[in-house]
C-alpha cells in the first residue's frame, strides 16, 4: 500500500514538472517569435569564425553577401538578441554550432523562421530561427571580438 501511494506521489509530482517545463518553453517560444517577427532580417554570408560558447551555442561570425538591415545592435535596448551587424560584419549567437565550419555559407531569414547551412552550395540543415536566453546581451557583447 505504501509503495502505492509513493508510485502516485511520484507521478503526479512528475506530472506538474513536465507541465511546468512546458509552460516555461511555450513562454520562450513567444518571446523568441515576437523578437524574430519584429527584427525583418533577411541576410546570407560565410563563416569566417566560430567562438563556441556553452549549450551548443556559439557566436557565429559572418562577412556578409547580402543583407536588408547593413547597422543592428539592439544590445543597449534588449535583454536578449539574437545578432549584431557592423561594416558589412555579422555575428550570430546560434547553435547547435558543433557542424557550423569556416566557409559555410548561412542564409537566415527572420520573415521565415529560419536558418540554412550551406555547405559547398549544398544545404546541410535548416531549423528555425531561436533567441538564446543563455546570456543576455551585455555579457554577449563583451565576448564579441570583430
Amino acid at each position: 500500500m505504501k509503495l502505492k501511494i509513493g508510485i502516485i506521489v511520484i507521478a503526479i509530482f512528475l506530472a506538474i514538472c513536465i507541465t511546468i517545463g512546458n509552460c516555461v518553453s511555450k513562454k520562450e517560444k513567444i518571446i523568441s517569435y515576437n523578437y524574430f517577427k519584429g527584427l525583418n532580417l533577411e541576410l546570407t554570408g560565410i563563416v569566417y569564425k566560430i567562438n563556441k560558447l556553452c549549450c551548443h551555442n556559439a557566436l557565429i561570425y559572418l562577412t556578409i553577401s547580402k543583407t536588408n538591415i547593413s547597422d543592428y545592435d539592439p544590445s543597449d535596448s534588449v535583454k536578449y538578441f539574437y545578432c549584431l551587424i557592423k561594416n558589412d560584419k555579422a555575428v550570430l549567437v546560434d547553435g547547435p554550432a558543433d557542424y557550423i565550419k569556416m566557409s559555410d555559407s548561412i542564409s537566415v531569414s527572420s520573415k521565415n523562421n529560419r536558418i540554412s547551412i550551406f555547405r559547398k552550395k549544398k544545404l546541410i540543415n535548416k531549423y528555425p530561427l531561436f533567441l538564446s536566453e543563455d546570456y543576455e546581451a551585455k555579457e554577449l557583447k563583451e565576448k564579441i571580438k570583430w
